[in-house]
């Protein structure tokens, strides 16, 4: 066993998160990426079997194949004291097992089977069966965000000749209780054997048991196979218990054919639950100047670092005079979030803000900005980005305040970044409703001018505010007006800009990519190469690396460079900005697009752009009231 603090290549261990039969999972810092990564390990004695071995690099080679938010990434393999291990997501939170036990309400066991019929869709479309999905690799993160884990045994549904794959055949590969029959009696797989092993989690999270059972591990393999299935319960609505048993059927050409097919179905039976309530603690009101100094906090927190220091003294003030008031401890939070998420790489701003939000619920378990803070904390660089678990929390907070100026925000902020364009707009013009000036959603709406290829509207926006600062001191306002510029074909403007920008920050990451940007509209190959080592090389403190992966795509697909240009929009989308509807319409990104490899990567990312616009759609009960909002220019 590792104990904290030893280093395994790149990565610090921190904690043991558990064992298994294959290897030891770890959470570990990635000393290169600054964020929180689970590191697998096979088994000292596991890792002297050539068969084990294989079947770990099997593991993380099918796994990389497949990228949804569903599915827990793999970032990174290799070897520490010759035994190979895997760096992976780190999901913040539970197995579905350990909410096992008693029925679940059909509308939750719905909201989480639409999840994971996703990532199985996904892996079934990278021709990847799971082959042992069960409750142990289901794991839950914030609000009900599902994250398919260990493809350990996951099995190629195309040929695949590599020797990682040339493993014994003999034996069981799964757990009885969820194998479908063609597994337990060897006849050959498909995507169909996944859909018996939803059905059969479906069934226990409805029935509150499993769907068979046996004192033996033959009993067991004997019901799989021959007995029929258990009615459930009549508390469980006639078309679902009907969806889950024909998933159950014993002959695979009787069941859902494939995970979108029945993907179609759950869809229809979506029920929605009643959305937060308000507390029902009744407390001493809180002191007026505590609430003036959180109002303040909140309101200052735009998302740039010196704003979150001052809004993180307004709060400090607060919970002196009042250290039960629960908005100031979880604005607190978000507070302390935004500072690490604007470039104080310091772990202990996280620590900082989870404490917060810990004491915050303990007051009040349904403050909307709870939900706030926790999406900020979450949506950052160390957690790799998680929009879909981020967005969730937002939507609660929205339900419970749909002019919540944190959650409009940060709403705005995240939907911009998946592409939810539409939801983006919407939450910048409630917010305007209330605060027209607000500096975050002006820079937000000149982003979607950039994306709506409207760039000389994007520097109007801009304008005002770089009027008032000539030497303004955040490099997003020069590369979002460098960026205008090179759309507007003002190459030497551009450049200007961005060196003079440079010479106040020589390092910056972005700046350096929009410089990249202007050099290959100047034909500059051998200048875009070297700003992109340099840019790769700074962008270790930037916590938003996503826009200088895209500003990085943009020059090589300038240059024609395509598989480089490639390299980099696969970061950008797997760092945090899966943009597809900017890409999609991007004009620097046309030679990409143009190439047949750019094509199958603008589809895979518009799989993933459905995913976004499936679970968050504009007209949901949680964000109508953003469409309903009327302001003008």
């Amino acid at each position: 066993m590792l104990t904290s603090g030893t280093a395994v290549g790149r990565y610090v261990v921190l904690d043991r998160l558990g064992e298994g039969a294959m290897g030891e999972v770890y959470r570990a810092w990635d000393n290169a990426l600054d964020r929180v990564v689970a590191l697998k390990l096979l088994l000292p004695l596991r890792a002297e079997s050539p068969a084990a071995r294989k079947r770990f690099q099997r593991e993380a080679r099918l796994t990389a194949r497949i990228n949804h938010p569903a599915v827990a990434h793999v970032y990174d393999v290799g070897e520490f004291d010759d035994s190979p291990f895997l760096a992976m997501e780190f999901v913040p939170g539970r197995q579905l097992r350990t909410q096992m036990g008693e029925p679940m309400d059909p509308a939750r066991v719905v909201f989480l089977g639409r999840q994971v019929l996703d990532g199985l869709a996904e892996a079934h479309r990278q021709g990847v069966v799971h082959r042992d999905l069960k409750p142990e690799n289901v794991l839950i993160s914030g609000r009900d965000q599902v994250k398919l884990v260990d493809f350990g045994l996951a099995k190629p549904i195309f040929d695949d000749n590599s020797e990682a794959t040339d493993l014994s055949s003999t034996g069981l590969t799964g757990t009885p209780r969820y194998m479908a029959p063609e597994q337990i009696q060897g006849t050959p797989i498909d995507p169909r054997t996944d859909i018996y092993a939803f059905g059969a989690l479906l069934y226990e999270m409805l029935a509150g048991k499993p769907a068979h059972v046996g004192n033996t591990l033959g009993e067991m393999l004997l019901a799989v196979v021959h007995k029929p299935v258990p009615e459930l319960p009549n508390t469980v609505p006639g078309p679902l218990s009907a969806l889950v048993k024909r998933a159950l059927e014993k002959n695979p050409d009787d069941r859902f054919q494939d995970a979108d097919a029945i993907l179609a179905e759950l869809g229809k039976l979506e029920l929605t639950d009643e959305g937060p309530r308000k507390s029902s603690k009744v407390g001493a009101p809180p002191n007026p100047r505590a609430a003036v100094y959180t109002q303040r906090g909140r309101e200052a927190l735009t998302g740039m670092s010196s704003s979150s220091s001052l809004a993180l003294d307004m709060l400090q003030q607060a919970l002196e005079l009042d250290p039960q008031y629960a908005p100031a401890h979880a604005v607190y939070a978000e507070a302390c979030a935004v500072l690490f998420n604007t470039g104080q790489v310091d772990a202990t701003w996280l620590d900082k803000a989870q404490n917060a939000l810990e004491t915050a619920e303990k007051i009040d378990p349904n403050l909307p900005d709870l939900r706030v803070a926790r999406a900020r904390i979450l949506w950052t660089k160390t957690f790799n980005f998680p929009a879909e678990t981020a967005l969730r929390e937002l939507r609660w907070a929205l339900k419970t305040d749909p002019d919540h100026v944190g959650a409009l925000r940060a709403f705005a902020t995240i939907t911009g970044h998946v592409g939810l364009l539409d939801h983006a707009e919407a939450a910048i013009r409630r917010r305007y409703a209330v605060d027209p000036r607000d500096e975050l959603m002006k820079v937000l709406e000149a982003e979607l001018y950039l994306v709506d290829g409207r760039a000389d509207r994007c520097r109007e926006l801009l304008a005002p505010i770089l009027r008032l600062d000539p030497q303004h001191d955040d490099a997003m306002f020069w590369w979002i007006e460098g960026h205008a510029l090179v759309l507007l074909g003002r190459i030497a403007e551009a450049q200007l800009i961005i060196e003079q920008s440079l010479k106040r920050r020589p390092d910056d990451p972005l700046l350096l990519s929009v410089r990249a940007l202007v050099a290959a509209h100047q034909g500059q190959g051998a200048l875009v190469r070297d700003l992109a080592s340099r840019s790769e090389k700074a962008i270790k403190g930037e916590l938003h690396p996503h826009h200088a992966y895209h500003l990085l795509a943009c020059a090589f697909s300038v240059l024609g460079d395509i598989p480089e240009a490639i390299h980099w929009l696969g970061r950008t989308a797997d760092e945090g900005m899966p943009c597809y509807t900017w890409f999609l319409r991007d004009p620097l990104l046309a030679k990409l697009r143009a190439d047949p490899e750019g094509a199958i990567l603008m589809k895979s990312l518009e799989r993933r752009s459905d995913y976004f616009r499936r679970e968050f759609p504009l007209n949901d009960p949680a964000t109508l009231s953003l469409v309903a909002t009327e302001v003008g220019d």
